[in-house]
Protein backbone atom coordinates (compact mmCIF):
# COMPACT_ATOMS: atom_id res chain seq x y z
CA UNK A 1 0.00 0.00 0.00
CA UNK A 2 0.99 3.38 -0.84
CA UNK A 3 -0.09 6.29 1.58
CA UNK A 4 1.28 9.55 3.05
CA UNK A 5 2.11 8.90 7.19
CA UNK A 6 0.30 12.35 7.37
CA UNK A 7 -2.94 11.03 6.27
CA UNK A 8 -2.90 8.03 7.87
CA UNK A 9 -2.72 10.06 10.85
CA UNK A 10 -6.46 11.36 10.70
CA UNK A 11 -9.18 9.42 12.59
CA UNK A 12 -12.79 9.16 12.86
CA UNK A 13 -14.22 12.26 13.99
CA UNK A 14 -11.68 14.29 12.03
CA UNK A 15 -12.82 16.92 9.76
CA UNK A 16 -10.32 18.67 8.10
CA UNK A 17 -9.87 21.47 5.87
CA UNK A 18 -7.67 21.15 3.04
CA UNK A 19 -6.47 23.69 0.43
CA UNK A 20 -4.57 22.82 -2.84
CA UNK A 21 -2.97 24.77 -5.27
CA UNK A 22 -3.38 22.54 -8.62
CA UNK A 23 -4.75 19.60 -9.95
CA UNK A 24 -1.73 17.36 -9.03
CA UNK A 25 -1.44 18.28 -5.61
CA UNK A 26 -5.21 17.71 -4.84
CA UNK A 27 -5.16 14.09 -6.36
CA UNK A 28 -1.72 13.40 -4.10
CA UNK A 29 -4.08 14.00 -0.95
CA UNK A 30 -7.66 13.23 -2.19
CA UNK A 31 -6.76 9.36 -3.67
CA UNK A 32 -4.09 8.09 -0.87
CA UNK A 33 -6.82 9.11 1.82
CA UNK A 34 -10.01 6.97 -0.56
CA UNK A 35 -7.24 4.43 -0.23
CA UNK A 36 -6.25 4.25 3.70
CA UNK A 37 -10.36 4.05 4.32
CA UNK A 38 -10.95 1.10 2.26
CA UNK A 39 -7.86 -0.83 3.26
CA UNK A 40 -9.56 -0.15 6.78
CA UNK A 41 -13.00 -1.22 6.28
CA UNK A 42 -14.44 2.11 5.32
CA UNK A 43 -17.34 3.14 2.94
CA UNK A 44 -16.07 5.71 0.85
CA UNK A 45 -17.02 8.75 -0.78
CA UNK A 46 -15.85 11.10 -3.32
CA UNK A 47 -17.73 14.06 -4.65
CA UNK A 48 -15.92 15.77 -7.58
CA UNK A 49 -16.10 16.73 -11.34
CA UNK A 50 -15.87 14.32 -13.93
CA UNK A 51 -12.26 14.81 -14.60
CA UNK A 52 -11.34 14.44 -11.16
CA UNK A 53 -13.13 11.29 -10.57
CA UNK A 54 -11.26 9.78 -13.42
CA UNK A 55 -8.15 11.26 -12.64
CA UNK A 56 -8.74 9.73 -8.69
CA UNK A 57 -9.94 6.25 -10.33
CA UNK A 58 -6.61 5.76 -12.39
CA UNK A 59 -4.75 6.65 -9.40
CA UNK A 60 -6.47 4.04 -7.37
CA UNK A 61 -6.10 1.70 -9.70
CA UNK A 62 -2.36 2.24 -10.39
CA UNK A 63 -1.82 1.87 -6.89
CA UNK A 64 -3.88 -1.66 -5.98
CA UNK A 65 -7.30 -0.44 -5.75
CA UNK A 66 -9.90 -2.27 -8.17
CA UNK A 67 -12.36 0.44 -8.16
CA UNK A 68 -14.74 -1.08 -10.47
CA UNK A 69 -14.71 -3.82 -7.66
CA UNK A 70 -14.75 -1.38 -4.86
CA UNK A 71 -17.54 0.30 -6.85
CA UNK A 72 -19.62 -2.85 -7.51
CA UNK A 73 -19.72 -3.73 -3.48
CA UNK A 74 -20.85 -0.16 -2.64
CA UNK A 75 -17.43 0.62 -0.91
CA UNK A 76 -16.67 3.29 -2.93
CA UNK A 77 -19.30 5.94 -3.82
CA UNK A 78 -18.97 8.75 -6.55
CA UNK A 79 -20.73 11.62 -7.27
CA UNK A 80 -20.19 15.03 -9.10
CA UNK A 81 -21.06 18.17 -7.19
CA UNK A 82 -23.69 18.63 -8.84
CA UNK A 83 -25.15 15.22 -8.02
CA UNK A 84 -24.33 15.31 -3.85
CA UNK A 85 -24.13 19.12 -3.00
CA UNK A 86 -26.53 20.79 -5.51
CA UNK A 87 -28.93 18.03 -5.33
CA UNK A 88 -32.51 19.26 -5.27
CA UNK A 89 -32.98 22.91 -4.82
CA UNK A 90 -29.55 24.03 -4.98
CA UNK A 91 -27.03 24.57 -1.81
CA UNK A 92 -28.55 23.52 1.73
CA UNK A 93 -26.58 23.54 4.41
CA UNK A 94 -28.37 21.14 7.02
CA UNK A 95 -29.64 19.35 4.63
CA UNK A 96 -26.02 18.47 3.68
CA UNK A 97 -24.70 17.24 7.22
CA UNK A 98 -28.21 15.43 7.56
CA UNK A 99 -27.40 13.37 4.24
CA UNK A 100 -23.96 12.97 5.63
CA UNK A 101 -25.29 11.55 8.48
CA UNK A 102 -27.71 9.10 6.96
CA UNK A 103 -24.83 7.78 4.48
CA UNK A 104 -23.07 7.04 7.95
CA UNK A 105 -25.71 5.01 9.51
CA UNK A 106 -26.59 3.36 6.31
CA UNK A 107 -23.05 2.52 5.99
CA UNK A 108 -22.93 1.08 9.51
CA UNK A 109 -25.76 -0.86 8.63
CA UNK A 110 -24.25 -2.51 6.14
CA UNK A 111 -21.28 -3.66 7.78
CA UNK A 112 -18.79 -0.99 7.22
CA UNK A 113 -16.51 0.12 10.04
CA UNK A 114 -16.85 3.47 9.16
CA UNK A 115 -18.03 6.61 6.55
CA UNK A 116 -15.70 8.68 4.55
CA UNK A 117 -15.90 11.79 2.69
CA UNK A 118 -14.08 13.96 0.49
CA UNK A 119 -15.65 16.96 -1.49
CA UNK A 120 -14.52 19.31 -3.83
CA UNK A 121 -16.43 22.68 -3.00
CA UNK A 122 -14.32 24.85 -5.38
CA UNK A 123 -17.57 25.41 -7.85
CA UNK A 124 -18.91 27.37 -4.81
CA UNK A 125 -16.74 30.30 -5.21
CA UNK A 126 -19.32 30.96 -8.35
CA UNK A 127 -22.75 30.18 -6.34
CA UNK A 128 -24.07 33.05 -4.58
CA UNK A 129 -26.06 31.23 -2.38
CA UNK A 130 -23.52 28.60 -1.42
CA UNK A 131 -21.13 30.63 -1.58
CA UNK A 132 -22.79 32.68 1.59
CA UNK A 133 -23.16 29.34 3.45
CA UNK A 134 -19.91 27.70 3.35
CA UNK A 135 -18.05 29.21 6.40
CA UNK A 136 -21.15 28.51 8.61
CA UNK A 137 -21.66 24.66 6.64
CA UNK A 138 -17.99 24.03 7.74
CA UNK A 139 -18.82 25.06 11.66
CA UNK A 140 -21.69 22.91 11.40
CA UNK A 141 -19.36 20.09 10.32
CA UNK A 142 -16.85 20.72 12.70
CA UNK A 143 -19.31 20.00 16.23
CA UNK A 144 -21.13 17.28 13.80
CA UNK A 145 -17.68 14.74 13.23
CA UNK A 146 -16.37 14.70 16.37
CA UNK A 147 -17.57 11.35 18.12
CA UNK A 148 -18.60 10.14 14.90
CA UNK A 149 -17.61 7.40 13.15
CA UNK A 150 -16.63 9.25 10.18
CA UNK A 151 -14.32 11.34 8.67
CA UNK A 152 -13.69 14.04 6.26
CA UNK A 153 -11.63 16.50 3.79
CA UNK A 154 -13.38 18.99 2.20
CA UNK A 155 -10.70 20.87 -0.26
CA UNK A 156 -10.87 24.24 -1.75
CA UNK A 157 -9.07 25.79 -4.54
CA UNK A 158 -6.67 28.17 -3.82
CA UNK A 159 -6.50 29.83 -7.14
CA UNK A 160 -10.77 30.43 -6.96
CA UNK A 161 -10.52 32.48 -3.49
CA UNK A 162 -9.48 35.27 -2.16
CA UNK A 163 -7.28 35.11 1.19
CA UNK A 164 -10.20 36.59 3.69
CA UNK A 165 -12.41 33.73 2.33
CA UNK A 166 -9.89 30.77 2.51
CA UNK A 167 -8.96 32.22 6.36
CA UNK A 168 -12.51 31.74 7.31
CA UNK A 169 -12.94 28.57 5.57
CA UNK A 170 -9.90 27.66 7.71
CA UNK A 171 -10.63 28.95 10.68
CA UNK A 172 -14.09 26.93 10.75
CA UNK A 173 -11.77 23.45 10.98
CA UNK A 174 -10.09 22.39 14.27
CA UNK A 175 -7.77 20.97 11.64
CA UNK A 176 -6.46 22.13 8.38
CA UNK A 177 -3.75 20.36 5.96
CA UNK A 178 -1.66 22.80 4.03
CA UNK A 179 0.95 22.28 1.43
CA UNK A 180 3.71 25.48 2.32
CA UNK A 181 5.87 23.74 -0.77
CA UNK A 182 5.84 20.39 -2.99
CA UNK A 183 7.81 18.51 -0.31
CA UNK A 184 6.59 19.99 2.61
CA UNK A 185 3.16 19.07 4.22
CA UNK A 186 2.01 21.57 7.29
CA UNK A 187 -0.85 20.01 10.16
CA UNK A 188 -2.89 23.03 11.50
CA UNK A 189 -4.69 22.51 14.88
CA UNK A 190 -7.09 24.94 16.11
CA UNK A 191 -8.28 25.77 19.66
CA UNK A 192 -10.14 28.51 20.61
CA UNK A 193 -8.21 31.62 20.46
CA UNK A 194 -4.72 29.90 20.05
CA UNK A 195 -3.64 27.22 17.70
CA UNK A 196 -0.71 24.77 16.52
CA UNK A 197 1.18 23.66 13.30
CA UNK A 198 3.29 20.38 12.67
CA UNK A 199 5.33 20.97 9.50
CA UNK A 200 7.71 18.07 8.28
CA UNK A 201 8.84 16.94 4.29
CA UNK A 202 6.19 14.18 2.84
CA UNK A 203 8.70 11.99 1.62
CA UNK A 204 11.57 11.74 4.49
CA UNK A 205 9.27 12.48 7.61
CA UNK A 206 12.08 12.00 10.32
CA UNK A 207 11.25 14.97 12.36
CA UNK A 208 8.17 16.55 13.04
CA UNK A 209 8.44 20.80 13.86
CA UNK A 210 6.05 21.99 15.56
CA UNK A 211 4.78 25.75 17.20
CA UNK A 212 1.90 26.50 19.04
CA UNK A 213 0.86 30.57 19.31
CA UNK A 214 -1.86 32.38 20.46
CA UNK A 215 -4.23 34.12 17.06
CA UNK A 216 -3.30 37.55 16.05
CA UNK A 217 0.14 37.39 17.45
CA UNK A 218 3.69 36.22 16.42
CA UNK A 219 4.66 35.48 19.64
CA UNK A 220 5.27 31.47 20.65
CA UNK A 221 4.08 29.87 23.31
CA UNK A 222 5.95 26.30 22.27
CA UNK A 223 7.97 24.94 19.67
CA UNK A 224 9.87 21.61 19.36
CA UNK A 225 10.44 18.55 17.21
CA UNK A 226 9.38 14.93 17.68
CA UNK A 227 10.39 11.95 16.04
CA UNK A 228 6.90 10.55 14.71
CA UNK A 229 3.63 12.38 13.66
CA UNK A 230 1.70 11.23 16.62
CA UNK A 231 3.71 12.78 19.32
CA UNK A 232 4.33 15.90 17.73
CA UNK A 233 0.45 15.85 17.40
CA UNK A 234 0.24 15.36 21.30
CA UNK A 235 2.23 17.81 22.12
CA UNK A 236 0.54 20.72 20.46
CA UNK A 237 -2.42 19.31 21.61
CA UNK A 238 -1.32 19.27 24.86
CA UNK A 239 -0.06 23.13 24.78
CA UNK A 240 -3.76 23.78 23.61
CA UNK A 241 -5.25 22.73 26.31
CA UNK A 242 -2.59 24.17 28.74
CA UNK A 243 -3.37 27.42 27.23
CA UNK A 244 -7.64 26.72 27.14
CA UNK A 245 -7.25 26.26 30.82
CA UNK A 246 -5.30 29.41 31.46
CA UNK A 247 -7.96 31.35 29.16
CA UNK A 248 -10.27 29.96 31.69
Amino acid sequence: MTHDLHLASFQKGDHICFVYRDTEEQLSTAAPFVQIGLARGERCLCVLPKAGLDGLFSWLDDHGVDTQKELARGALLAATPEEAYLKGNGFDRHQMVKLLDDAMRESLRLGFSGFRGTGDLSWAVSDANACGQLAEYEAMLDRYYPGTKQLGICMYDANLFDSAQLNRLIDAHRLALAVPSPTKRAIRIRNGKAFGEVIFDRQLAQVFHYTVQKNGTKELFNLGQESTLTAAIDAVEASLRALSRARA
